[in-house]
């Protein structure tokens, strides 16, 4: 409520000040009808706002000068001299009172029953100017923000997209003519440049809960429409995101708020009889994850009913039927985002209008964000929603082509898939029928579009790689010759001839500061012509029963060896500098994490370029590779090798096959640490003052936990341990009465005892 009113009061100032003119304006001619408007919308807004706010004393006054000005603009009322003066002594009053709620001073409200006497009429005889009270001048407070448009942000960004491209240009030729005296210069130059272009990437960004305040209302309103009782939680409205994308998930965030109330959540009949509370529960929260902002909606109404949705689908096209009765069931769920399909089966004023989803999905993908759906049949629905920090920033893959490099943002790319052309049956097949060419790609067919004839560039390379590309409506193979690097970029427009091209995004500064085009992903799809169907097209197999498949690859000591692909996450390039040794063990910095390394046939772990991310469960090492060659059948027959290797025969070659569980014991990965669950509303505290403390402890600390996820211990305030789950340590305020939240060795020997 303190941001709310700080902006009501230098939005009130402001108005002030600009309508000054108007005032002196309107005084010397009450007829101008142009300046009356302008005076009644300052007043109408100041009376909205005061109702929200709780100002009663600016509502009075407003409301009684809205009064007057009506009736002077519904000419039921004369613009006389007494009327503006009376209009004007209200104003001024309006600036003193908004003066001294900014400097916390009171102030008497003995002269505004004269002024609201006066300006109505009611204080017995006929208004005198000369009898108005005479407004005083409240001395401003110092004034410590100032309002920019948007507009001027981007320009400095801009600007300093511009300084960090100069830095890098002093920071070659530094290299190249090594002069040392310059060093410290540059080093605390690139140091200024990177705090600045910090500092103005913040200056767009606004807390979300400007997102989330019209929520309240709307959960009430709609729930009352649709006769439902439904208590909100709201959580992380501290979290920030960048302005425009506020604005692009405002109505987002509306349609998926009102869809869980009227889809979600059952009648207070309906959840009494399935054993619920009678009232629903709607949960709203935002966390920060990296680069992303995560936001969740989450009801415990009855969920999605994935079966009534292909009951539906397959009712507006039979011929899918077949189709959709081999999709896994989260598939079945995307189906509510096909345009026209609703679980509803009649249409109300809120939803079930089958419009609605496919727009949502839509708009948060145009932003560079995800959307996701956990479904619990009977127990609810969570809605994932993973968007940018900001849209000057992205996470983009460089690529080439044709000798010219290009960027692709990074949740647009689902795989990178290297050409061999030396072996057969491979993980990639390029077919070319007449002028089109498809890409198989481990037996999944889409089209292909190979960049450099997209773009007339003359040149004689072959495509040596296919990204897969993700667009709303389906997936295209796009055919380039390399991958450079994956960075973190700074986004500018580009030059207008170049964006009416429509398929390029922007401009990007990489780290060498040559500008490179960011390629417009949808763009390039429209612009080759594409027409996707949603439907996964298999090729044919040998074998009436999938082989499982297996990873060949050139090891970090020149051998060909094989390891089955399900342990391979993905295959991924390492940059200079990633590596490090710490605590004995290789380390691989990746987007914020450490990753422990497999350095058992690597001569040098710090020059490793390319490794293979393995999972288990939970659990992920890296593992050097020299190259990726392609994905094979893993031979049915095996023989034993030396030290219980294991042999396979391909193509007359006799190949190693690498044990994953091996590795993973090899590393030694350690155990992951008990979580315990900061509670009540008193966790924000609790996780500035206690996170040390049980992270020392040897605990992994959480403010949130999804059901079934296993907790440890929970902390808790005294008042609030019996809604806690699991084993509670409940503190106290007082350092005399049970657990006192400040007694950091009590609290350590309360944890340490649960873990015993």
């Amino acid at each position: 409520m303190d941001d709310l009113l700080q902006e009501f009061i230098a939005e009130t100032r402001e108005t002030l000040d600009a309508i000054s003119g108007e005032i002196v304006g309107w005084e010397r001619n009450p007829t101008d009808r142009a300046r009356l408007d302008a005076i009644f919308r300052f007043i109408h807004t100041i009376k909205g706002s005061c109702g929200f706010l709780d100002l009663p004393r600016l509502a009075r006054l407003s409301h009684a000068a809205e009064d007057v000005l009506s009736a002077v603009r519904e000419g039921e009322r004369a613009a006389d001299p007494a009327t503006v003066s009376g209009i004007l002594a209200i104003i001024d009053r309006i600036g003193e009172i908004v003066e001294a709620i900014d400097s916390g001073e009171p102030i008497d409200d003995g002269d505004e029953a004269a002024l609201l006497a006066l300006i109505d009429g009611s204080g017995g005889t006929a208004p005198n100017p000369a009898a108005m009270p005479v407004a005083t001048t409240m001395p401003r407070a110092p004034t410590r923000s100032v309002r920019l448009s948007v507009d001027l942000l981007d320009r400095m960004m801009s600007g300093v997209s511009d300084m960090v491209l100069a830095r890098n240009q002093v920071a070659r030729q530094l290299r190249d003519t090594g002069d040392p005296r310059l060093e410290a210069t540059l080093e605390r130059l690139s140091l200024t440049v990177a705090e600045l272009r910090d500092t103005v990437t913040r200056t767009r960004m606004q807390r979300i809960d400007g997102l989330f305040q019209a929520l309240p209302r709307m959960v009430r309103d709609t729930a009352a429409a649709v006769g439902k009782s439904v208590s909100l939680v709201v959580e992380g409205g501290d979290v920030e995101l960048d302005r425009e994308m506020i604005e692009m998930l405002r109505d987002p965030l509306a349609h998926m708020v009102r869809n869980a109330i009227d889809h979600g959540i059952e009648a207070r009949a309906d959840r009494v009889f399935a054993g619920k509370p009678a009232t629903g529960s709607l949960r709203i929260a935002a966390r920060q994850a990296g680069n992303l902002i995560v936001i969740e909606i989450a009801d415990d109404g009855q969920g999605i009913d994935a079966e009534r949705l292909v009951a539906k689908a397959v009712r507006a096209r039979p011929n899918r039927a077949a189709e959709i009765a081999a999709w896994s069931e989260a598939r079945k769920l995307d189906l509510i985002f096909e345009p026209g399909l609703s679980i509803r089966e009649e249409a109300t004023d809120i939803s079930g209008r089958g419009v609605g989803m496919d727009v949502v999905k839509a708009n948060v993908e145009q932003i560079g964000g995800r959307i996701g759906l956990r479904n619990e049949r009977g127990r609810g629905l969570t809605v994932t929603v993973e968007v940018p920090l900001t849209l000057a920033i992205l996470n983009a893959v460089i690529v080439e082509a044709a000798g010219t490099r290009f960027a692709i943002a990074r949740q647009a790319v689902e795989e990178i898939v290297a050409v061999d052309t030396n072996t057969v049956g491979g993980a990639l097949r390029i077919d070319r029928l007449g002028g089109s060419a498809m890409a198989a790609v481990r037996g999944r067919r889409m089209p292909m579009i190979d960049l450099p004839a997209l773009l007339s560039l003359d040149t004689p390379e072959t495509v040596a790689m296919v990204a897969i590309l993700n667009v709303r409506e389906g997936s295209f193979a796009l055919g380039i010759s390399g991958v450079v690097e994956t960075q973190e970029l700074v986004v500018k427009p580009a030059a207008p001839a170049v964006m009416s091209a429509g398929i390029y995004a922007g401009q990007m500064l990489p780290d060498d500061g040559v500008p490179i085009l960011l390629l417009d992903v949808a763009g390039i799809a429209a612009r080759a012509g594409l027409r996707f169907e949603r439907r996964e097209t298999a090729v044919e197999a040998e074998a009436a029963v999938e082989a499982p498949r297996a990873l060949l690859f050139r090891d970090a000591d020149g051998q060909r060896r094989m390891i089955a692909a399900e342990a391979v996450s993905r295959i991924e390039q390492v940059p200079e500098g990633a590596v490090s040794l710490a605590a004995g063990r290789w380390w691989v910095t990746r987007e914020g994490a450490a990753v422990p390394l497999w350095t058992g046939r690597a001569s040098d772990p710090a020059r490793v370029a390319t490794m293979l991310r393995l999972q288990l469960d939970e659990r992920e090492i890296g593992y050097p590779v020299g190259e990726a060659i392609e994905i094979v059948d893993l031979p049915a027959e095996m023989m034993d090798g030396p030290d219980g290797a294991l042999v396979a025969m391909l193509n007359d070659e006799p190949i190693e096959l690498v044990d994953p569980l091996s590795l993973f014991d090899a590393v030694q990965l350690p155990s992951r640490r008990p979580l315990c669950l900061l509670h009540g509303s008193e966790s924000g505290w609790m996780d500035a003052f206690l996170r040390p403390t049980i992270e020392a402890a040897g605990y992994e600390v959480v403010r949130h936990a999804t059901p079934g996820t296993p907790v440890a211990v929970a902390l808790a305030m005294e008042e609030e341990a019996g809604g806690a789950p699991g084993r509670v340590i409940a503190l106290s305020r007082r350092a005399d009465a049970g657990l006192y939240r400040g007694d950091r060795a009590a609290l350590v020997a309360a944890l340490q005892e649960v873990r015993a």
